[in-house]
């Protein structure tokens, strides 16, 4: 028999095997660990949480009394963990970056602590969240999002430039940020780094009028200004047709730079899938859709890509939700581009996966491609009545792998509601698969949360 660290009976015995379970408590601001060591048994079940990080496989950081969620994840070169997101202690909001060692502890190089809060709006209570992270080289990093501006009643582009000790770095923007406004609400939800040609885009919604654009800006990583190479003196909006539309997700083309700008575009009816594809200098692609863009509906309601990756031969892989006729329900959805940007029909027949996960709705927030062509799938779906994490995963012609979790879904109770997942990462080194967002516990308050799994 093997105890679970709980000291229940370890039901996964048979599918899980490791030389160390690593028990690890959240107590204040730090992980405290120990290592206790069991036989290897059996070998790992793709899917099951690595119970060798936090406990049982789950970290979850309480940083302040009411709300803390984590938008994005980053891996610096030593396979750090970087999550940032927003922390709101009754009110009051902060910019938030937690930063994990690779066995899931708080790593205290971090500003003593693993933690750096920062307020932009120090004087007011005004909201602010990071969407965005990208690690460098260095171990710097770069996190970006949105702050509101009392004095315009507008939310504005932010981009931060950190320190590995997680100090701002003074030599870029405005003592360590860059914060520009549009006249209207304007948001950062990606972004990409290139550090060779020295750049860095960032992609959201501009709003100069009452709609949301496609919006995009490009930065130099020496000190923030903005690139005038690209677009119009560093800019790029785009319209689709005069209703709101926004970039969820930004992913860029190894082979030549171009960047492809994912999300949603409004019509009378609701959102549609979007998709716009720009060369390296900020000129619509024409070889793609029709004039450098696509949008594709499902069932006339709103459906939303709210991540995306390329493959390394090029096709595009989104992921979000798509709606069923009237709306009712909204259901995980996977869709596959070719590089013309017409939908891959050697992807699931049709060139789409949907799956009404579940007893209500369900989301796909992120996607990560493994090396050997499987496509990881996570986000959230209402499971017992409840929000809980979830995965899936997909084989490389779009069919369900059902060598991954049960029946190739995975759901995992984090919290006691309220378990969203915001974003994943593939760790190199050994495949893991590293999810983090939010988990609500009774009595607590919602938190930052992440699960490591088998992959």
């Amino acid at each position: 028999i093997r105890f679970a660290p709980t000291g229940i009976a370890d039901t996964s015995l048979g599918q899980f095997s490791s030389d160390t379970v690593r028990l690890a408590y959240h107590s204040g601001v730090a992980n405290q660990s120990a290592n206790r060591q069991v036989s290897g048994i059996g070998t790992p079940a793709s899917g099951k949480p690595d119970y060798n990080w936090g406990i049982a496989g789950k970290v979850i950081s309480d940083l302040t009394a009411s709300t803390d969620v984590i938008k994005a994840l980053a891996l610096d070169p030593s396979e750090r963990v970087i999550a940032v997101g927003f922390a709101d202690g009754g009110g009051e909001h902060t910019f938030a970056v937690n930063r994990y060692t690779a066995a899931g502890e708080l790593d205290t190089s971090l500003n003593g602590t693993g933690t750096v809060t920062v307020d932009i709006n120090p004087s007011d209570s005004s909201p602010m969240a990071f969407h965005a992270a990208s690690a460098l080289s260095s171990n710097a990093f770069l996190a970006a999002g949105y702050a509101y501006d009392q004095g315009t009643g507008r939310d504005d582009f932010v981009l931060a430039k950190f320190t590995e000790s997680g100090e701002l770095d003074s030599g870029f923007g405005n003592l360590g940020a860059v914060r520009t406004g549009f006249g209207g609400d304007s948001r950062i939800h990606s972004m990409t780094v290139n550090e060779t040609g020295g750049y860095v885009t960032v992609g959201g919604y501009i709003s100069p009028g009452l709609e949301k654009n496609f919006g995009l800006h490009r930065y130099l990583l020496s000190d923030g200004s903005l690139d005038n190479t690209f677009g119009t003196s560093g800019e790029i909006v785009l319209d689709f047709g005069g209703y709101d539309d926004a970039i969820q997700s930004l992913a860029m083309r190894s082979s030549d730079s171009y960047l492809v700008a994912s999300g949603y575009a409004s019509d009378v009816a609701g959102k549609d899938f979007a998709v716009a594809r720009f060369s390296d200098s900020g000129v619509a692609d024409n070889t793609f859709g029709t004039g450098g863009k696509l949008t594709l509906d499902f069932n006339g309601a709103d459906d939303e890509i709210l991540a995306s990756a390329l493959q390394s031969t090029g096709e595009l892989v989104v992921a979000g939700y798509s709606s069923t006729t009237g709306g009712t329900t909204k259901r995980l959805t996977v869709a596959r581009f070719l590089n013309n940007g017409t939908l891959d029909t050697t992807f699931n027949g049709n060139g789409r996966y949907i799956n009404a996960l579940g007893s209500g709705h369900s989301y796909a927030t992120s996607v990560a491609l493994q090396t050997d062509g499987k496509i990881v799938v996570a986000g959230y779906s209402v499971v017992s009545g409840q929000d809980r994490f979830t995965l899936i995963r997909l084989n490389p012609n779009g069919t369900l792998d059902t060598s991954f979790g049960t029946a190739g879904v995975v759901n995992t109770t984090v919290g006691t509601t309220f378990d969203r997942i915001a974003a994943m990462v593939l760790q190199p080194s050994n495949g893991r698969i590293l999810v983090g967002g939010s988990a609500f516990t009774t009595g607590i308050g919602e938190n930052f949360a992440l699960v490591r799994y088998w992959p």
